[in-house]
């Protein structure tokens, strides 16, 4: 029987020490095995199907609070297990890397999280009576920063695998003096990214609150933005003016239309092109030409995009490329793959329960002695350090990104999808792969490598029981089925 997972997991020994490294080998095993809710203590009780894989100490079993602990207090960096990850995919990279911001929301619940606090949440948008209603949320915000990894059988022909993160705090919930914006985190990250890659070519692709002025003054030669752009965007000729008589030479050119004067211009033709766009073959009308803009710069030329449906069904989008004279599907080749970070997003909550932790609280104090109500809204000590809710997020999407690691190694995908239709036979037309898919087949071969077992039918040994340091759930019945 060959192990395949164990040589895996051990590439991220090196970020560790000892006793931390086997406290989050096994919690990165049970997390992924655990189909219940995503709480640590679930994870514990995983003990009695990974006895051989449970951490001791000095063979005795270890108390539960040291694997809370291992996000609380232990000395490890999130950073260092976002470039080991990032090894780990290094075979299957080619020269050019897509790079994907993003941030998304963690829902919570309780006045005493650490670092939680209210945040747009746009699944919450609602248009009502002819109006715009945005809504908030309670929870984490993570900022994330994505590679993007070709995969030929799944469904957008590649995964997203997250290897940075930062943790967004509002500047109610943060320390005077060390509020950060979002976009100041995801140029933190980039810095940290550039410093693994020094010179390699880079294809960033973000939403349109990180194409800013702020992100554009951190972009080198070797790296190209594709970003969606304000229709109402200041924009100017990108060849510099011709300097005649005294005075300063001007900056900037001569203004020139914005995106939504150039879309609605009849003296300039829209062409009609057939299009690769996620994965499907579609007839655009689009609109190109050459400007500079402020937000990215006045060395850097952009090439602008403004497309139209012919259908009417959508509505005029505009974007720009920090590249001069590119070719119009380079704009969504990268576009497209940007989708893949919210289908990581999405599996992470919905499989391997992102939303569901319970970790980073603090104890409420005393209560006073008073009739009034609780006040709402967070609660927790800003000064007080959010390193658990800053690692536990992060923690799981690094699982995301394990399980799909070991699957382009070992995976085998004719067969997988055979098995999901024989489970389903009323998937007729799946043809890819789903990182459902991929989870299911690394639990199989969690079973076959017998790091998970079943609980004998003639129960466990009585000494072994006796030897844990804290009672667990149905203790007494173990005890029975032992004697």
């Amino acid at each position: 029987m060959t192990s395949t997972i164990l040589p895996l997991i051990a590439q991220f020994r090196s970020a560790f020490s000892a006793p931390s490294f086997a406290n989050f080998q096994f919690l990165m095993l049970a997390w992924l095995m655990n189909p219940a809710r995503g709480w640590i203590s679930n994870c514990l009780r995983a003990i009695f199907h990974m006895p051989q894989l449970y951490p001791t100490d000095r063979g005795k079993a270890k108390h539960f609070s040291c694997f809370y602990r291992l996000f609380s207090r232990a000395k490890w960096s999130t950073d260092e297990l976002g470039h080991l990850m990032l090894g780990l995919f290094e075979p299957w990279l080619g020269e050019s890397v897509t790079i994907l911001i993003d941030d998304t929301l963690c829902r919570r619940s309780g006045p005493m999280v650490l670092g939680a606090g209210f945040h747009y949440d746009p699944l919450q948008v609602s248009y009502e009576q002819g109006r715009h209603r945005v809504r908030f949320s309670f929870g984490l915000n993570f900022v994330v920063l994505a590679v993007w990894v070709p995969c030929p059988f799944v469904h957008a022909r590649g995964v997203a695998i997250p290897v940075l993160f930062r943790l967004y705090r509002s500047k109610k919930t943060c320390p005077e003096g060390k509020w950060k914006r979002r976009t100041e985190l995801a140029v933190e990250m980039l810095e940290v990214l550039r410093s693994w890659w020094p010179t390699r070519p880079l294809e960033l692709c973000v939403d349109d609150e990180y194409a800013c002025k702020r992100v554009g003054a951190v972009l080198d030669q070797n790296i190209i933005l594709t970003a969606p752009m304000r229709f109402d965007a200041a924009l100017y000729q990108h060849k510099r003016p011709e300097h005649t008589g005294r005075g300063r030479r001007p900056i900037w050119g001569k203004r020139l239309e914005t995106p939504k004067e150039l879309a609605q211009d009849a003296s300039v033709p829209w062409q009609h092109m057939e299009l690769v766009v996620y994965g499907r073959t579609v007839t655009l009308m689009v609109k190109t030409y050459q400007a500079r803009w402020k937000s990215m710069g006045k060395e850097r030329v952009l090439t602008i995009l403004v497309t139209r449906d012919p259908t009417g069904t959508y509505d005029d989008r505009c974007f720009f490329r920090t590249e001069a004279d590119a070719e119009v599907q380079d704009f969504f080749t990268t576009i497209c793959r940007r989708w893949t970070l919210e289908m990581t997003f999405r599996d992470a909550k919905q499989l391997l329960h992102l939303e569901d932790i319970q970790s980073g609280f603090i104890h409420r104090g005393k209560p006073a002695k008073t009739h009034r109500r609780k006040r709402p809204g967070p609660q927790a000590p800003v000064d007080a350090d959010p390193r658990a809710s800053r690692r536990t997020g992060p923690f799981v999407m690094l699982a995301y990104g394990f399980v799909v690691r070991w699957y382009l190694a070992h995976g085998q995908p004719a067969r997988d999808l055979k098995w999901a239709k024989f489970l389903a036979p009323w998937w007729r037309h799946k043809t890819t792969i789903s990182f459902g898919d991929m989870l299911q087949a690394f639990r199989r071969q969690m079973e076959h490598e017998q790091l998970w077992t079943n609980p004998p039918e003639h129960g466990f040994d009585e000494n072994y029981l006796q030897s844990l340091g804290f009672e667990r759930p149905n203790q007494q019945k173990l005890f029975t089925m032992a004697a």
